[in-house]
């Protein structure tokens, strides 16, 4: 096996969704082209600090110990656990990130579309840049990720949004699908029919959405980790079930999550190896074994002299060319319940058209329009 990183150039697409680790610049240049439909990608922001965050667990008490009050009154302790972090500090933002647009717009199919997903600090810039490369007619829309969490500002209007840009391959040619979007609930749904109100409606260009719960299942405990929900909209507009999705800064494998719950293959690419472990997490994967598994002391905490390769090596483990973890499928039970729904018995259809006739006879203004009823309506015998 290569050594972790190594770089393998394929020339094609892996046989299944993976998981990759590595610098993206070199991975992506071992893609075939046109190979994508979806391409979402969320770069570091360049706030110019490190992110982190703190893993926190929570473990019930003894009886009689102090601690936090939880569910049904039983003491619980909270503990810190590891630091994950990735530095999202730029000497020259745009050099790094303009080859990594052009090897976006070359793995897009003709249908494809790119979600570029920024803040404040730099969309604008990108808007210029992505009209360089794309060209002006292939921006389809600016999305506003709309969120009201964190630090109150006082000196300026508190930052609440996101910006995700979106750019096709082809103006004339791109996939987009509303009716497969989850539909919305207005916001003042007695100034419509009910009808309508039941009905929900599109979303616009603006998606109010909470950020992931802090204590909610979906967190990984990698810092700015996306919502489910804003990928799954992504996916179900600009895919078809099938389609391959790539996202090479994946983080904590939010896109990689999305798309599987919705059949779609994928390209997940890191260089972070906590970003590599989150995911092995959340999808699943098998934890290294013994053997492989790097020296600890007592409390569990690799030792100093621990080899920092055999810890990557460990993480990687059944890796494909050192680099790549094959993702396990979701199973598909929807051939399960088609097969476990009961069977309604059919309607005696025949039955109805000849009590439709007969009624017919009897009402010389209702006959003609009977008749071709009971017409449409019989049901040959066999």
């Amino acid at each position: 096996m290569a050594e972790p990183g190594a770089l393998v150039v394929t020339s094609s697409l892996p046989e299944s969704s993976e998981i990759w680790h590595g610098d993206n610049l070199e991975l992506l240049a071992t893609l075939p082209d046109e190979s994508f439909t979806v391409v979402y990608i969320d770069p570091p922001f360049n706030t110019g600090r490190s992110q982190a965050r703190h893993v926190t667990t929570a473990v019930r008490d003894e009886p009689g110990v102090s601690g936090s009050v939880g569910f049904k009154g039983k003491s619980y302790q909270r503990i810190r656990g590891e630091l994950r972090t990735y530095d999202d500090t730029f000497d020259d933002y745009w050099a790094f990130l303009e080859p990594r647009l052009l090897e976006a717009w070359r793995l897009l199919s003709p249908q494809g579309t790119l979600y570029l997903h920024l803040d404040y600090r730099e969309a604008h810039y990108a808007k210029v840049m992505l009209d360089a490369i794309f060209g002006r007619e292939s921006f389809l829309n600016e999305l506003i990720w709309a969120y009201d969490y964190g630090a109150k500002a006082t000196r300026r209007w508190p930052t609440k949004h996101d910006t995700i840009l979106v750019y096709v391959k082809d103006p004339e040619n791109y996939h987009f699908d509303s009716t497969a979007v989850d539909r919305e609930p207005y916001m003042a749904p007695g100034l419509v029919t009910p009808q309508k109100a039941a009905r929900g409606k599109l979303p616009t260009d603006v998606w109010w959405h909470t950020i992931v719960s802090p204590t909610g299942k979906e967190k990984t405990g990698y810092p700015t980790q996306k919502p489910l929900g804003i990928l799954r909209r992504i996916i179900q507009a600009s895919s078809r079930e099938g389609d391959w999705v790539l996202d090479f800064f994946a983080g904590s494998g939010t896109t990689g999550a999305a798309a599987r719950e919705l059949r779609r293959n994928f390209v997940l690419i890191d260089q972070n190896p906590q970003a590599i472990e989150v995911m092995r997490g959340r999808f699943g994967m098998p934890v290294p074994e013994a053997e492989d598994a790097p020296v600890t002391d007592a409390s569990g905490d690799p030792e100093p002299s621990a080899d920092p390769e055999a810890l990557l090596r460990a993480l990687l483990a059944d890796a494909r060319d050192g680099f790549a973890l094959a993702v396990p499928a979701l199973p598909d039970t929807r051939a399960t319940r088609a097969k476990a729904k009961p069977k309604v018995p059919a309607k005696p259809r025949a039955k109805k058209a000849a009590v439709a006739n007969k009624s017919a006879a009897k009402s010389p203004v209702t006959k003609a329009p009977a008749a071709r009823a009971a017409a449409a309506e019989t049901v040959p015998a066999e």
